[in-house]
């Protein structure tokens, strides 16, 4: 029996998990708008984004209007929608009621409806229908719509946003959008200064007791040529065709100011080529210069003159 159980399960797969009743589920969106879980905001905002089917709300509009969204209007509705989901309007309309779920028939098929009454403190509850969908993945009912029932029923649940509510809900949005921006941007720097390091780590392992064999060797070189005017050694370190012979002048001037150089970064880039950054102290100022380098035969060269 055991062995079957086994057989079974290896040729069909496991069996798809039973999904949350449409009341249970609805009961889940009301607990992420009471916050009755204390969610942090994020975690609170995905959870209500997953309750709400829009695609299903976007089905129904099409439906009643008789024809198809415009261009561009299903994304500019999908923002709407997050606005008002996010707002507090939204939540403080629910918070404040109490919401009683009155009857919860058996679904047909994907979709379900439930009966909700939703009360001020002191007045009688109105009834709404709220229509559910089951998802793609048959483990969640979200709901597209909530539907008076009552002929005057005049505590909307869903209720419209001012320009002034909106105005503050973008700019909310347009904060937490630049946060996000920022973030990136310092993991993208991050992930660039390992990966030059990597690099760099790589060239100076592989040229690791060769003579300007890595990019730190070469910026040693050069600078040490420099601080010392050995002029021999930094036309060496040029790539032949840089023309480092026709700045002769240049280099003894450099000399006779007695200034110190000093190698301070190299690294490789993905294109293969190198960068040098090279410090330059003087009586008056220190200032650092930034050089490209390329490997050929075997050892890195200088392709310009600092």
């Amino acid at each position: 029996m055991v062995r079957t159980i086994a057989l079974i399960a290896l040729f069909c797969g496991p069996l798809a998990a039973q999904a949350p009743s449409p009341r249970e589920c609805f009961e889940t969106f009301m607990r992420a708008v009471r916050n009755t879980d204390n969610m942090e905001p994020a975690a609170r905002k995905l959870e209500l984004q997953r309750c709400f089917d829009f695609d299903a709300w976007v089905e129904q509009r099409e439906a009643t209007d008789g024809k198809p969204l415009e261009l561009g209007q299903r994304d500019e509705l999908r923002r709407e929608w997050a606005l008002l989901l996010a707002s507090d309007e939204f939540q403080t309309r629910w918070k404040t009621r109490t919401i009683t779920v009155v009857e919860a028939p058996e679904p047909t098929g994907t979709e379900a409806v439930l009966t909700i009454s939703l009360a001020a403190e002191g007045k009688r509850g109105d009834r709404f229908l709220v229509k559910l969908r089951l998802q793609a993945d048959s483990t969640f009912w979200r709901w597209y719509a909530i539907e008076p029932l009552d002929q005057k029923a005049g505590d909307n649940p869903l209720p419209a946003l001012t320009p002034e509510q909106r105005l503050a809900l973008i700019a909310m949005r347009l904060a937490e959008l630049d946060k996000a921006e920022a973030a990136l941007a310092a993991e993208r720097e991050a992930l660039l200064r390992t990966r030059r390091l990597l690099l760099s780590r790589e060239a100076e392992e592989r040229g690791f007791g060769t003579a300007l064999g890595s990019p730190q060797a070469l910026a040693r070189e050069l600078s040490s040529a420099l601080t010392v005017g050995d002029w021999g050694a930094f036309v060496l370190a040029h790539a032949p065709g840089a023309r480092a012979e026709s700045g002769r002048a240049r280099f003894d001037a450099q000399r006779e100011r007695g200034l110190k150089w000093a190698a301070q970064q190299a690294w490789v880039q993905p294109d293969g080529k190198a960068l040098i950054v090279l410090q330059v102290s003087g009586q008056d100022r220190t200032r650092v210069v930034t050089l490209r380098a390329v490997k050929r035969d075997g050892r890195w060269w200088v392709e310009e003159s600092p």
